[in-house]
């Protein structure tokens, strides 16, 4: 793998980190609070963003910046708060921004942005009308819900719980959620706005307890919205309400349950919108028989979205209530709803356990915040307490009752079909469990996509999960509750660690890996935002401070590329710990041909600061350095051939390669300190530097002057 410089050489001393790369590796996203790509910088104060595009010489560095006049720009997204949904290809973004004056007021618009400089807007303005009192807050903390694949459409709450932009918009109020809308284009091309829990007979589903796209929250562990937004277009959306709750009341969550409705726009914008399924108890209908179970007797308690395929015809959520004929006790589950079956076949109790199960359709207490799901819906992996299966992974060790165990369920198999695939740590709770979702916590499935990323995508199957876990889940973890990355493979039943020492290296001691995710809900660029596994998991990336290979030294921080059974380390030295260290870490591209991270070290003779820069290790890649000029040398044999070069010309002409160690040495004609760079005979010398005077003469008095003589002229 060749390295190439990403960021511009020049950045006035100024960082370039949070590197994210896009699907097909041809584009880099960074921050830098850099003025770059003639821009005025400093619109964000995490950095503003910026996409490279590799070319045929370099990388090109284009803004995201809003044009000239809209002086702030926010949208807590993938990014932070500039920039609210990338396409895959990085080539066009939401941007939600304002003028210094709207934002005293609390009034912003939602804008699209591309590259080459468009800039065009999808909302009307958002001008309050609740009445209440707004101010910055209310445009700076707009979040980002969910976004169409064709970015025609995006879906945000307001920053102030009881904004309304709409004549008739109820004011949430209370415990409940925020007012969502819907900015888009309409029919003939005009911006235009409208609140998602709105219908075509103008009921608003949920009155002032508000709604969420799928389940996005405002707490760590509620940035659930993979799928609630139907590809490519966004006209069909899984939003979550109250729906019984009364017109006109404060939002009172304890009488109220949180559904899943379905929110379904026409080809003339006329909006119907309908629970996911019958209430109150779904499908389950059984008899009311004496003997138990009896008829089905939970029906209150929340359904709480957990995620569902690219194509939004199967979702995921958990729920205490009993939907299913299977589910006979009052613990929560796991369930899945597919649309694509006939009605009465649609609802399925994903944790009522196999034939081994000792006490089928009871006792599962199953986690909230379920550990990944693969976009098109074939394989969920979650965490249960109870005992769902007795058969043993290939660790030969069972499932632990009252633990958090992490099982997986094949949906493509037929009838479905329950693996186990170990017992996780207390110290996953957070990561694994009780976390976002899919992509933003220490999970990812893959494959993730199904190569069609020109409109036609329905989503990877995820048989393989690459997780991070405190837990000694195979028999090779000697350091017991350190962090690792682990990989399991659905298919084969195989669990292997990826974060062990190569030839020569030690991974004994109480070292981490890095945790990787994220506490911002995903746009349509939900598997680009910070990819850390290929397609096929036969590359990962991580960072931690065990010397896993020979030269390492313990506690410094270092990433990794685990590839093809073998560790490399990427070059670069490392960042200190702290804020310093944040968006440091590697990234790749789908195939894995591309990586990204960011370094202080100075890798090519082109990186022309000391300031951290992005890198790209691109398989086949490098650019031709350009040859140094002959040196021009007057006291010496033949003439000068062109200007003196500067004794600061960087060394090497070739492009530093990547080899098995990772270990790129910075530019070896740099002099030590103390030392100086010298031309002698057209070849580079570093010779000690010697604290000389220079001398002059002043020809208006014949005097000698030595420079920098503080006591005036000799």
């Amino acid at each position: 793998m060749a390295l190439e410089m990403v960021s511009p050489p020049k950045k006035g001393v100024q960082y370039a980190k949070y590197p994210r790369v896009s699907a097909d590796g041809s584009r880099v996203a960074f921050r830098s609070p850099a003025a770059l790509a003639n821009t005025t910088g400093s619109l964000d104060p995490f950095g503003d963003l910026y996409v490279a595009t590799r070319t045929g010489s370099g990388w090109v560095t284009a803004p995201t910046a809003p044009p000239a006049g809209i002086t702030k720009g926010w949208s807590n997204g993938l990014f932070g708060p500039a920039v609210g949904s990338f396409t895959p290809d990085f080539s066009q973004w939401f941007h939600v921004g304002a003028t210094r004056d709207e934002e005293q007021l609390g009034i912003a618009t939602v804008y699209r942005g591309a590259l080459g400089g468009a800039f065009w807007p999808v909302s009307p303005q958002l001008v309050p009308v609740d009445g209440g009192s707004h101010g910055e807050l209310n445009t700076q903390l707009i979040r980002l819900h969910g976004a169409a694949a064709d970015h025609s459409r995006f879906y945000f709450r307001p920053g102030d719980k009881n904004t309304a932009y709409l004549s008739g918009d109820p004011s949430p109020s209370g415990s409940g959620d925020w007012n969502v809308y819907v900015a888009m284009l309409d029919a003939v091309g005009n911006p235009s706005l409208q609140l998602v829990a709105r219908d075509k007979d103008g009921k608003v589903w949920g009155g002032r307890c508000g709604a969420r796209i799928g389940s996005v929250g405002e707490s760590v562990g509620e940035q659930r919205n993979q799928g609630a937004v139907s590809y490519p277009g966004g006209r069909r959306v899984i939003f979550s309400t109250r729906p019984t709750q009364p017109d006109g009341a404060a939002c009172d969550p304890s009488s109220n349950n949180l559904r899943m409705l379905e929110r379904v726009e026409d080809d003339e914008g006329l909006v119907t919108i309908s629970p996911l399924f019958a209430e109150p108890s779904g499908e389950c209908d059984r008899p009311a028989t004496p003997d138990p179970p009896g008829p089905c007797t939970v029906i209150a308690g929340d359904d709480v979205f957990q995620g569902a395929s690219v194509d939004g015809t199967k979702v995921y959520f958990v729920t205490p209530r009993q939907l299913a004929d299977t589910d006979v006790d009052a613990t929560q589950d796991l369930y899945l709803h597919d649309s694509t079956l006939p009605p009465g076949e649609r609802l399925e109790q994903v944790s009522a356990g196999d034939a081994s199960d000792t006490t089928p359709g009871a006792g599962a207490e199953v986690l909230n915040g379920v550990t990944a799901i693969s976009t098109d819906g074939s394989h969920v992996y979650f965490v249960a307490k109870g005992v769902l299966t007795t058969d043993e992974n290939d660790q030969e060790v069972g499932a632990i009752p009252g633990s958090p165990n992490l099982y997986v369920y094949r949906d493509g198999d037929p009838g479905g079909s329950l693996g186990f695939v170990g017992t996780l740590a207390a110290g996953d709770q957070g990561g694994l469990w009780a976390s976002n979702g899919t992509f933003l916590n220490r999970a990812y499935p893959v494959p993730a996509r199904d190569g069609d990323l020109g409109g036609g995508e329905t989503g990877g199957d995820g048989h393989i999960l690459v997780f991070q876990s405190h837990a000694q889940l195979t028999a090779d973890d000697a350091d017991g509750t350190g962090l690792d990355v682990f990989r399991f493979d659905a298919t084969a039943d195989a669990l292997e660690r990826v974060s062990k020492a190569g030839a020569g290296g030690s991974d004994n001691g109480a070292f981490d890996v890095e945790p990787r995710g994220s506490d911002r809900a995903a746009g349509t660029d939900i598997v680009e935002m910070s990819r850390w596994v290929n397609e096929d998991a036969s590359s990962i990336l991580f960072k931690t401070e065990e010397p896993l290979l020979p030269g390492a030294v313990a506690g410094r921080a270092a990433s990794h590329l685990w590839r093809d059974e073998a560790v490399y380390r990427l070059p670069g030295a490392p960042f200190s710990p702290g804020n310093d260290s944040k968006g440091t870490e590697p990234v790749m591209s789908a195939d894995g041909s591309t990586l990204a991270f960011p370094t202080y070290s100075a890798l090519l003779p082109t990186d022309g600061d000391t300031a951290a820069d992005v890198y790209a290790a691109q398989v086949a890649g490098g650019f031709v350095e350009p040859e140094p000029p002959v040196p021009c040398q007057p006291n010496g044999e033949g003439a000068c051939q062109g200007p003196a070069v500067s004794p600061g010309f960087p060394g090497p002409t070739s492009t530093s390669v990547v080899g098995r160690t990772g270990n790129v040495k910075p530019n070896p004609r740099r002099c030590p300190k103390g030392k100086r760079k010298v031309y002698r005979n057209g070849r580079a010398r570093c010779v000690k530097r010697r604290n000389h005077k220079r001398v002059t003469r002043k020809r208006s008095h014949g005097k000698r002057r030595v420079n920098g003589n503080q006591g005036g002229s000799k």
